[in-house]
């Protein structure tokens, strides 16, 4: 064999490793999630999984003080309460401490609120919440049929 010989098998050995780099192993399964034809399908590579699901777990729940049932409720003593007015004062203040465990480890309370005047609607990460509290709130309420038991929460 001479060296021309050589150095073409050796790019079209190299050219094959190239194309096959760029496949996963395993091959990926592919589940059919919709309606036939509206190529509606669910992808995963079984290999990652484990590390997809690791990543995907909820978040440790708070514990829960039981509040005494004289205690008032969060929208006569907090200013601009629009969506919790239901809850007392202890289940306000786990639900905030729970949203921001949850949405912003790191910042905490300042991701939505201004630590000077925490009623004001300043930041736009606090409107956001708000609209996405209500909506919550109005799907396990009114879309009780569709929600079931399960209900939807913020972090659904």
């Amino acid at each position: 064999m001479n060296n021309r010989q050589l150095v073409t098998r050796l790019a079209a050995a190299l050219g094959v490793a190239l194309l096959l780099a760029g496949c996963e192993r395993p091959p990926p399964e592919v589940k059919q999630i919709g309606y036939r034809g509206t190529a509606m399908e669910l992808v995963q590579n079984p290999r990652l999984l484990a590390e997809l699901a690791a990543k995907n777990q909820l978040p440790p729940a708070l514990a829960q003080l039981e509040a005494p049932p004289d205690t008032p409720l969060a929208k006569d003593v907090y200013q601009n309460v629009q969506v919790l007015t239901d809850l007392n004062v202890v289940e306000f203040t786990h639900q905030m401490t729970a949203q921001a465990s949850w949405i912003a480890p790191e910042q905490q309370c300042v991701y939505c609120h201004n630590l000077e005047n925490f009623a004001s609607d300043e930041k736009y990460t606090k409107v956001v919440a708000r609209r996405m509290l209500a909506m919550t709130r109005d799907v396990n309420i009114n879309w009780q049929a569709h929600v079931k038991q399960t209900g939807v929460t913020c972090y659904t």
